[in-house]
């Protein structure tokens, strides 16, 4: 028995001996390890030290070679749709798949011009001919998003002079047909009448400045019955007339216009012709020179009496045809017209003496003179209004009508001496007796 213990004794401590020369041995010798626990030796896992790194991992866009297939983030699950976007505006075109973010990508789409980074969709529809800038397919007034602030106004244009009715007011963004941005025509129905018309005198605001007729425009003074001017020398100093003419006047703007002759060269200018006399005695009749009446057109051949007689206001007279003038200054101290003087002197007055005399300021007529074509002396060159006949006595002889005078006159002597010898042969009257066949023009100023 004792033999056979031996020998199991020695096989239990040979099987010990060996257990204890395995423990001592390289670890290697086992083969390849799995150290992250994935399931996957080193000898295959592209990344030990990741568990989620092996072959057949699934690829995500994290940077990393998750299947390691030796390629990174190719076909990710994780991918998202991205937009080329080459405008930088958030909006793309042009779909791909890929990992966010790539550069030059969106994650939206829908841009309809990627040139352009004002439009995309999240942008404000705006009024800029016709461009769709928020990508609905619709633009300007046809899209509801329309940002109402980018609105026009516009006004139309009935008489299409290129001037709107300030009445009639349109929003848009561009101008319908028929229609402007400015609203500044007066007169929408006439082509004529804009801020670019020519003033004219007919009682219309043809420029729509406001302002009617020669009010505005002062060369259109006196050239028109609706601009008269209050004389012909208001023309010359107010409005720069220099041109003899006929011009339209009304002396106190009553609205009641007239022609009159202006004479704008002789003795200074400014002079306004009230009568023109050719000494036949016919049409100046002593009523006529005495009324407010007005008698035949502007014409040195015939005789006529001008409106601008009772109308115009003056200081100077003036008497003057194309040989010879007088001329009186300061002779109106009644601040009226020439009828209005007129009448502010007693008819049949001494004349002399008595304060109703002025003496000439100028002029080609003399005292002492024969008058032309008759036997009859002028006395002096003084004017006289309405005196009487002194008839050589001293006094007024009121006793024959017709040897008293009428209107302005000069002393002259008929048969028994000066001064007033018959004053009414040497009136304006009788024109002849002073001033020739011809006539001769009064004149005031």
């Amino acid at each position: 028995m004792r033999p056979m213990i031996r020998s199991a004794l020695a096989l239990t401590l040979a099987l010990v001996a060996g257990c204890g020369d395995k423990d001592t041995t390289d670890d290697s010798a086992a083969g390849a390890q799995d150290i992250d626990g994935d399931g996957y030796t080193e000898d295959v896992d592209c990344d030990e030290g990741d568990d989620r790194v092996f072959p057949g991992a699934e690829e995500l866009c994290d940077g990393i070679d998750n299947n390691c297939d030796g390629l990174v983030d190719e076909d990710a699950t994780d991918r998202v749709p991205l937009y080329v976007d080459n405008d930088g505006d958030g909006y793309g075109v042009d779909e791909v798949v890929a990992c966010f973010p790539l550069d030059g990508h969106a994650v939206r789409g829908g841009d309809c011009d990627d040139g352009n980074p004002a439009i995309h969709p999240a942008a404000d529809e705006i009024c800029d001919g016709g461009v769709d800038n928020d990508c609905d397919g619709a633009a300007d007034e046809d899209d509801e998003g329309l940002s109402v602030s980018t609105l026009l106004g516009f006004y139309g244009d009935s008489d299409g002079d290129g001037y709107g009715d300030p009445a009639d007011f349109m929003w848009g963004c561009e101008a319908p047909a028929g229609a402007v941005e400015n609203a500044d025509d007066c007169d929408d129905s006439d082509a004529e009448v804009s801020p670019d018309g020519v003033e004219v005198c007919d009682g219309i605001d043809n420029d729509c400045d406001g302002v009617l007729d020669g009010d505005q425009d002062p060369s259109l003074v006196g050239m028109y019955a609706l601009c008269p001017a209050e004389s012909c020398l208001s023309l010359m100093d107010d409005y720069g007339v220099t041109a003899d003419g006929t011009y339209w006047l009304d002396g106190d703007m009553s609205g009641e216009s007239y022609e009159a002759w202006c004479d704008m060269t002789q003795q200074g200018g400014g002079w306004t012709l009230v009568g023109w006399s050719l000494g036949l005695g016919t049409d100046w009749s002593n009523a006529a020179l005495l009324d407010d009446t007005s008698f035949g057109v502007i014409d040195t051949t015939t005789e006529f009496k001008s409106p601008a007689w009772s109308d115009v206001l003056f200081n100077d007279v003036l008497f003057d045809n194309s040989t010879d003038f007088a001329l009186y200054e300061d002779v109106n101290a009644y601040a009226g017209s020439f009828y209005d003087f007129s009448a502010e002197i007693p008819v049949h007055n001494a004349g002399t003496g008595t304060g109703y005399e002025w003496p000439m300021t100028d002029g080609t007529i003399a005292g002492d003179q024969l008058i032309p074509g008759g036997t009859y002396y002028l006395c002096g060159t003084d004017l006289y209004m309405h005196t009487c006949d002194y008839d050589g006595t001293g006094y007024c002889y009121n006793g024959y009508y017709a040897s008293n005078g009428w209107g302005p006159m000069w002393s002259g002597r008929a048969n028994d001496g000066c001064p007033h010898d018959d004053p009414g042969l040497f009136s304006f009257q009788l024109a002849n007796r002073m001033f020739g066949e011809e006539g001769i023009g009064l004149y005031v100023r």
